[in-house]
């Protein structure tokens, strides 16, 4: 209720001083639930952070990761649009610079790309890739639908038929383990 009531006083705020029709506003949070404040009393009565998904904030899990990211730019984003594209927050760097116009140096923003072709529309994602890290220092690489978790013994899960993560697909798909670690490695050594 505390989110609801701030947002809409920034929304609120935006009107009044009349630049609501032409300011990007996104909204999302940096990573999911903290531990550190009690999630078992919560889970007891019922309240799951996490909703369906599995870990919680610095977890390289999709509970960690996977947050609301909501847009609005009146006269881009068509309202009530939805999108299925992979996004990083670390994609908001280039997407405000391209509406900045600024141009970017190549060592800045090695891990964003512009989202305003999804934004406007006109593609369906901007990146195939992306890379996520949890507090531990484990890795994970998502390629389209697909997630390696990068633990001694890697994990391999196809987000499309089990979002929770509760089916590790490694041993059913070795060639496919192997080929998503080779390609973290070149995704690293790219720098991007």
């Amino acid at each position: 209720m505390e989110t609801d009531d701030a947002v809409g006083r920034v929304l609120a705020a935006l009107e009044q001083a009349g630049v609501a029709s032409n300011t990007f506003v996104f909204f999302s949070s940096d990573n999911g639930y903290e531990t550190a404040i009690g999630i078992k009393p919560l889970e007891a009565k019922g309240h799951f952070p996490s909703g369906p998904l599995r870990g919680y904030k610095r977890d390289v899990w999709e509970g960690g990761h996977r947050e609301p990211f909501l847009v609005r730019y009146p006269g881009v984003v068509r309202p009530g649009t939805v999108s299925d594209a992979l996004v990083h927050q670390a994609d908001l760097f280039a997407t405000v610079a391209e509406l900045l116009g600024a141009d970017l140096p190549a060592n800045a923003g090695e891990d964003s790309f512009s989202l305003l072709p999804v934004l406007r529309g006109t593609a369906t994602a901007v990146r195939q890739h992306a890379i996520s890290c949890g507090a531990n220092g484990t890795q994970s690489l998502r390629d389209g639908p697909w997630k390696l978790v990068c633990l001694p013994k890697p994990q391999l899960y196809h987000l499309g038929e089990d979002l929770a993560e509760k089916h590790d697909l490694a041993a059913k798909h070795p060639e496919r383990v192997q080929a998503m670690l080779a390609l973290r490695e070149r995704l690293i050594t790219a720098g991007r």
